[in-house]
């Protein structure tokens, strides 16, 4: 088996909408060029906890004792 050689690839930057040319090994082509990777990770994480919160059951508050007798003491 020889060793994995990274090749110049050609790709559309989906995060900056233009056409990046980088060095990668096999694979799938990269959806991101290496000067928007981190803006795009950062606002697709946003949109990530922005639905994961919309999907929790309420707004947070803070801890409620349930009803009941109260404390001896």
């Amino acid at each position: 088996m020889g060793t994995r050689q990274k090749k110049p690839i050609t790709f559309w930057c989906e995060h900056g909408s233009h056409e990046a040319t980088e060095e990668h090994g096999p694979g799938q082509a990269p959806r991101y060029c290496a000067e928007h990777h981190a803006e795009a990770q950062r606002a697709l994480n946003a949109l990530r906890v922005k639905a994961h919160r919309k999907r929790q059951k309420g707004p947070r508050t803070g801890f409620e004792r349930p009803p009941g007798r109260p404390r001896k003491g």
